[in-house]
């Protein structure tokens, strides 16, 4: 591995370890299901000997491929995680009926922003 990638690594992971001890179970992390919030998920794991000890907030945008979902679905169970749930069916119907482009955009972000709002309430 390169070393200025095992030099972020490392960073990450301190920050991460820092952010665990300082502030755990008051915190959370989002996962999208993506890359690099599976990559950031997956550090937390290795830090806690394979647990992930705070809830794990995806934001059920009603816009993912459904092999997202599944993946979701299946590291959720494999990996033991306390995955939180939350969506935003009415702005979802907004974007569903949208025509323009821009304003698919600026609600698709809308989307993602109630759902961390309805999240954090949850925690």
């Amino acid at each position: 591995m390169p070393h200025a990638i095992s030099l972020k690594l490392r960073s990450a992971e301190k920050i991460l370890s820092s952010a665990l001890v300082k502030f755990a179970p008051k915190i959370a992390i989002a996962w999208s299901g993506g890359k690099d919030s599976i990559t950031a998920l997956n550090m937390i794991r290795s830090l806690n000997n394979g647990k992930v000890p705070i809830p794990v907030l995806f934001i059920d945008t009603g816009l993912h491929f459904p092999e997202t979902l599944e993946f979701v679905r299946r590291l959720e169970h494999e990996w033991d995680l306390n995955l939180v749930r939350v969506n935003d069916k009415a702005t979802l119907r907004q974007y569903r009926a949208s025509k323009s482009r821009l304003k698919k955009k600026e609600l698709a972000n809308l989307i993602i922003v109630r759902g961390i709002k309805k999240a954090v309430k949850k925690l």
